[in-house]
This record gives C-alpha cells, structure tokens and sequence, in this order.
C-alpha cells in the first residue's frame, strides 16, 4: 500500500542488505573503509542501515550473498561491456592489446605506476592473469571497422567472457578466518582487475574526459553551495528548491530544527536526484549563464 508520508519504495531488510556494495558507515574506522574509500552509509542513516542489517548473522563488515553477486555482476559489465563499446569507439586499441607486446607493457606500467604497485611478485601476478584473460577468439587485427565479420568475433569473444565470469563464483560456508559468502578463484579476480583498468588507463585518465569530469565537479560543487546557503535561508532561499523539494525542506526544519547535518543532507539527495542534463541547466540559471525564462516550470517540476 501506498503511503501519504513517507517517499520512496518500502524495501525488505534483505533487499536492502542486498544492495549495501559498502557495508559499513563512513566514519567508520576499518581496514576495508581504509582500503576501499567508499561507504554504504551516514550516520544520519543508522536507523535504516542497522534495519538493513539486522537479520544478517555473518559479520559486521561482510557482505551479503546477493551483495556479492551484484558486486561481481557489475564488475564484468564494467570490465567487458565498457571495453567493447570503447573499442568500437575507437578509444581502446583492444586489438594492439592482444597483438603487441610493446602496447601491453605500456599498459603494465601505466597501471602499476597509478595504483603504486611496486612488489615485482605482484606485477608478475598480474601480468600473466591479464595474459590469460585476452585468451580467446577475438582475432583482432586492427581498429574497430563495424565490419560483419570482426562484428560476429567481437561479440563471441566478449560474450564467452562473460558467460565464463558469471559462472565461476561459488557460494561458501563462511569461516572464522574467512566470513567471506562466496569463493572466486584468486587468479579470476586479478584477471577481472586488469579488465577494469582498460578503461581505466585508455578512458578515464584522457585528458578529454579529465577535462569534462572538473567541469561537472564544478557544476555540483556551484549547485552544493547555493542550496546548502539556500536551505538556511528564509522564504526566499526556499523558493529556489524545485516543487517536490520544498515540502521535505520544511519538514526538516521542523523535525531538526535547522540541524547542519540533516540540511547538508537534503542538499546532497537534491543533487543527487538531477540528470545531467537537468543539474547542468539549473547551474546555469541559478549563475546566470543562461537565464532561461520564467515561464519554464517543467525542469523545476521533473526534478526529485
């Protein structure tokens, strides 16, 4: 049944758990928080994250079964489906990959030298699992032409990847040494590692997409001050918050009573709501870059 007050789809504690990739708080002082600098939860959240968390017996920092399936999942999207559309894209020369050497330990040593790898045991590691990985029937012999033939190579290589990856993680019992609930064999995860720093080392670190990400930076960190400055405003710093915002503004002036934390927070979940598209033309409203027309409620309207 649908609710009057409360926004959003009721989850089970169980689907909740299953979508906690980060199964601690952000403050929380852990080696995995350490490691992975990444978080599931605020604070402000302990409520719904310890419900999420209730039922589940295996450990405070470990992830769920399903958590760990989706976790997987997503890194063979990303590592495979990435690398195939950037290759046909003509960013990723996949084919001079598989093909020279010389690209490949340029590869290496870019990958080493960003994630500061320097254990030479571990270099090798990785080396013969990224060997072992561009295994298969791709036979590319040059840039990505949309050609039936390299098409049907293309899709068979990437498609037997993915169904081989999908298949080789295994539930396990846990143990007190290791509460971990499924089992991917070391060799399979530093393959999948390489895979992902594809796009790491050929896309990411561009200078075009470089340049593209500090201007979006930009955007969101224009967008967190004016509504952050905003929210502790009166009237008129309310007026700038789309429709469906204002109503959750007010209840949580009311509830926190200007609490810092918990206004910060409804600035964050604003942002977070917009497309693209949407967090770029309200940034140039709101700095007068593009004024646009009072006329135009429908993005103030389709926003949260």
């Amino acid at each position: 049944m649908r609710s009057d007050v409360h926004l959003g789809l009721d989850l089970t504690r169980a689907t909740l758990n299953a979508i906690l990739k980060y199964p601690w708080y952000r403050d929380q002082d852990n080696e995995k928080a350490k490691a992975f600098s990444k978080w599931g939860a605020y604070r402000q959240d302990a409520e719904d994250f310890e419900f999420a968390r209730g039922g589940f017996e295996f450990g405070k920092d470990v992830k769920s079964l399903e958590a760990e399936v989706m976790d997987w999942s997503d890194d063979i999207a990303y590592a495979l489906h990435d690398v195939e559309d950037f290759y046909r894209a003509g960013l990723i020369p996949l084919d001079r990959l598989i093909s020279d050497s010389s690209e490949r330990v340029e590869f290496y040593e870019g990958v080493f030298r960003r994630r500061g790898i320097t254990d030479e045991t571990e270099k090798s590691n990785l080396r013969n699992a990224f060997d072992s990985a561009l295994s298969g029937k791709l036979m590319a012999t040059g840039p990505f032409t949309g050609e039936l033939q390299q098409r049907i190579n293309l899709r068979r290589f990437i498609s037997e990847k993915i169904a081989f990856y999908a298949n080789i993680i295994e539930p396990r019992q846990p143990t007190t040494d290791n509460p971990r609930l499924v089992e991917i064999p070391v060799l399979y995860e530093r393959q999948m590692e390489m895979l992902k720093q594809i796009t790491w080392h050929y896309v990411i670190t561009n200078p075009a997409l470089a340049t593209q990400q500090h201007g979006q930076r930009e955007v969101i960190r224009a967008l967190f001050r004016i509504y952050r400055a905003a929210a502790s405003d009166g009237k008129s710093g309310q007026a700038l918050f789309p429709i469906a915002f204002r109503d959750r503004l007010e209840r949580t002036k009311l509830a926190y009573k200007n609490n810092e934390t918990a206004l910060t927070r409804l600035v964050v979940d604003l942002i977070a709501s917009m497309t693209e598209y949407q967090a770029l033309r309200v940034f140039q409203k709101l700095t007068g870059v593009s004024p646009g027309s009072a006329l135009d409620r429908y993005l103030h309207q389709t926003i949260g």
